[in-house]
This record gives C-alpha cells, structure tokens and sequence, in this order.
C-alpha cells in the first residue's frame, strides 16, 4: 500500500515538473505583464515613474469619455461581423474539402496550400494591398465595377462610413480564413468514418450526417475557433491603422487603436492601460459568453 502511494505521489510530481515550464512561461508572457498594468493605471506618471495616487480616476474618465464608447460600440460590431462570417465561412469551405476527400477527389490537398498562403504574408502586405483594391481612381475594385458596366457604384470605398467595417472585415478574412478553415477540416477528418457511413446506412442525408454526426463530433475544435476569432477580432490594430487609421472620422476607431492613441499619440500612459485593461476584460466577456453558448448547446452530450 505505502509503495503504491509512493508511485501515485511520484507520478504527480512527474507530470508537475512537467507542466511546470509551460506555466512559467505563461506567466512570464501573460500572467506578470496583465498584473503590472493595473498599477499604472491607478496613478499620474511622469514618464514612467508614479506620481500621484488617483484611484479610479482614469477608469471613471475613460467611461465618461464620447471616443471610448464609439471604439467600444466599433469593436463589438467589429468582432460580432468578423467572427461570424469568418467562422460560418470556414465551416462551409472544411465541409466542401471533406466531401471532395471523402470521394477521394484528386486536387484537395492543393487547397491547403492555396488557403495557408495568405497568412505567410505580413499584415502591412495584405493592409497596402488591399488599400490598393479600394483605391476610388487606380483600384481593382472599381475597375472591375467599370469594366462590367456598374460605373454608378463605384467609389471611395475607404471614405464610405456606413460600410467601412465590412470593408475591413474582408481583408482579414482573406489572410485568416485559411487558417480556421484547416484546423476545422483536419478535426472533420478525425471524425470515424464508422460513425458517418453507421449514419448513411440509417438512411440519414448527406446534411443530417453533417449536423448530427460530423458538428457535435468537432464541437471542442469549433469552441476552440470561437474564442481565437472572437479574441483576435476583438485586439485588431494592425490591418485597420494601415487601411484607415480609424476613419473616415472614427468610423473604424476601435478600443486597440484608441488605446494606441492615447498612449503612444498623446502621451497618455496612464489612460493608454487603463483601456488596455478593458480591452483584456473585453476579450474575457467574449471568452465567458463562447463557453456558455457551447455548454447551452450540450452537442457533445
């Protein structure tokens, strides 16, 4: 009995001494530096020395603030928008790469390929280039609207405030997809084959296999999806302050790029993590609200 306690106890010991790097690092990377913000967002700095104890006083004025709440009310559409169109999009392409695997259809492989490449690009690359397919005199868009005789439509398009998180949104798309679309296609080919064919014996359609058998089988890979695009959406900067630099007005202004501002723009540390601060709370709220969605929807059960 001692011998088998003294196993158990050491295999614990095994398995922390293992873990135990990994959550050094996530502490050193995430952990520390989130902690170490706060303080500086609760005093005056004189550059990066404290000054003056203040409380909440930053918090309160970043609430009472016209730009937060419009970077806020950006943010949110702007991560509801990407996210969903990213993510229904990605599982529509994976379902159509399985089917062709599944006939074992020749040429899928490439599309993988096809799907990656856009994200080996950096984001000032994809940002100028499609600066350039928005452009109202030289751009692809616009040419292409001439071209096949739909001259009334085109435009500024970066200059269109009703449109501009649309507009903004397809160029992430266009790098990212492909990235969400391969994990999503590599869990559907996990799925046992056993479980698709026991179901098409069944007389279940192609579309009933899909939704009873293939979605809830992969439900932790599209949990897992959720709350990248949602948190990746929700920390945007780099594509957007290429693009427009949060305009036309504020129109794209977002909590990342607000927070930039402040900070590195107007030399507003203090304020510049106080909003970083609520961007990290924002992204939790997204993380919490993906986990109880899929828990309501208990597909893996």
């Amino acid at each position: 009995m001692n011998m088998q306690k003294k196993g158990n106890i050491s295999d614990k010991l095994i398995r922390v001494l293992f873990v135990l790097p990994a959550l050094a690092l996530f502490a050193i990377i995430i952990v520390i530096p989130v902690l170490s913000a706060v303080p500086y967002s609760l005093f005056n700095l004189r550059g990066f020395r404290f000054e003056e104890f203040i409380g909440l006083r930053n918090y309160i004025n970043m609430l009472q603030s016209q730009l937060f709440w419009n970077a806020l009310r950006n943010t949110i559409i702007y991560t509801l928008l990407n996210s969903a169109i990213m993510l229904s999009t990605a599982l529509i392409v994976s379902i159509l790469l399985y089917s062709l695997a599944a006939k074992r259809k020749k040429g899928y492989r490439s599309f993988r390929t096809v799907f990656l490449t856009p994200i080996c690009l950096s984001s000032a690359v994809v940002g100028f280039m499609w600066q350039f397919i928005y452009h109202p005199r030289v751009g692809l868009l616009n040419g292409l609207l001439s071209l096949i005789g739909l001259e009334e439509y085109t435009q500024a398009w970066l200059a269109n405030e009703r449109y501009i998180l649309l507009l903004l949104i397809i160029p992430a798309i266009w790098q990212w997809g492909g990235f969400y679309i391969i994990l999503l296609f590599t869990s559907i080919m996990n799925v046992p084959s056993e479980l698709t064919e026991a179901a098409m014996i069944d007389g279940a359609s192609r579309l009933q296999t899909i939704r009873k058998v293939i979605i809830p089988m992969i439900t932790p890979t599209l949990e897992y999806v959720c709350i990248l695009a949602l948190t990746g959406a929700a920390r945007a900067f780099d594509l957007i302050w290429i693009m427009t630099r949060g305009g036309p007005g504020n129109a794209s202004e977002t909590i990342a790029l607000y927070m930039y501002r402040q900070a590195f723009n107007w030399g507003n540390f203090e304020m510049g993590t106080t909003i970083g601060i609520s961007l990290f709370v924002i992204c939790a709220i997204f993380v919490v609200i993906n986990r109880k969605i899929f828990e309501r929807l208990n597909w893996d059960k």
